[in-house]
């Protein structure tokens, strides 16, 4: 049962209580009977106009306020967050993650596509440049790992590496896939 279809009915009974109160309670009925009736079609119009000014400014404001949250990397961040927070609570993966880490001077390493593990498709590696600027360093992802938790092992943001490696806004990663972690 939809309890959000019987808000009206309420509302129709909840003014009958009211007036039926306003009526015998107050003793109305002996004043004059036109100020009762316009009493009463003054609280119509209030109704009127209010469920006017809800139906009306109501949905268009809901429906921006849900564009613009649907348009936030703020929001894809939460969700990511959130999504992260809960497979941790219920356990997660619970593999160890490396870590590459490049030293200056060090060749670089290659950032060709690696196989997944599952599937063994190629994935192709995202990253804007495939040269190491001081200080960042190349890092494989492996099977459970999304930007969040990878950002919070650097100590980076996750826009920072979704920029250097030109994912956008996208939070999608997949294992085997070669990011390059900017500085801190």
């Amino acid at each position: 049962m939809n309890i959000m279809a019987l808000l009206p009915a309420f509302l129709v009974i909840l003014g009958i209580v009211w007036a039926v109160w306003l009526i015998f309670k107050r003793d109305l009925l002996s004043q004059n009977i036109v100020k009762l009736l316009m009493y009463f079609l003054g609280v119509i119009i209030t109704f009127i106009i209010i469920g006017w000014l809800v139906d009306t400014f109501l949905p268009q404001w809901t429906l921006q306020r849900l564009l613009t949250a649907k348009n936030s990397n703020n929001v894809e961040a939460i969700e990511t967050i959130g999504r992260e927070m809960w497979q941790e609570a219920v356990g997660g993966t619970g593999t160890p993650q490396p870590i590459v880490i490049t030293t200056p001077g060090a060749p670089a390493p290659t950032l060709s596509p690696a196989p997944t593990p599952a599937t063994g498709e190629e994935v192709p590696a995202r990253s804007q440049s495939a040269t190491l600027a001081p200080g960042e360093q190349a890092y494989t992802v492996v099977k459970g790992d999304t930007l969040y938790r990878i950002s919070n092992r650097f100590g980076v943001s996750i826009a920072a590496i979704q920029q250097r490696n030109g994912l956008g806004t996208s939070t999608n990663i997949q294992a085997g896939q070669v990011l390059i972690i900017p500085a801190p």
